[in-house]
């Protein structure tokens, strides 16, 4: 059955768990669901600013992901999430950031609700 994100979620935090099968680690991200509203936004935006080609996804997973775990370099090294290293990874490792943001733009199927607190 399908899920879908409805508007209630817009802003709150879900967890997308990246570990592999049997993996002991934890690996995974937090972030806010993606809504069109947000890409448009982001566009306007990149596009009064002068950015207007730098491409949309990355602005969208700088501005969505809150804050992950497990992200390391190939030697091993762990990976602090800020701005700027999500613009690194998305320079150096295209292929495993376009599959984070298509993850993160499918969050109804991927994500998991974090605790709601009262």
């Amino acid at each position: 059955m399908p899920k879908f994100i409805t508007s209630d979620l817009k802003g709150k935090e879900l967890y997308f768990d990246l570990r592999a099968d049997g993996a002991k680690e934890p690996e995974g991200f937090w972030a806010t669901p993606i809504f069109d509203s947000d890409r448009s936004k982001a566009q306007q935006e990149l596009t009064a600013t002068g950015k207007g080609t730098q491409p949309i996804w990355r602005e969208l997973l700088k501005r969505h992901i809150v804050r992950w775990q497990g992200f390391v370099d190939v030697r091993g090294k762990e990976i602090p999430c800020t701005a700027e290293n999500i613009e690194m990874l998305c320079e150096s490792d295209m292929s495993a950031m376009m599959g984070i943001f298509n993850i993160l733009s499918d969050a109804a199927n991927y994500g998991q609700m974090l605790a709601e607190k009262n």
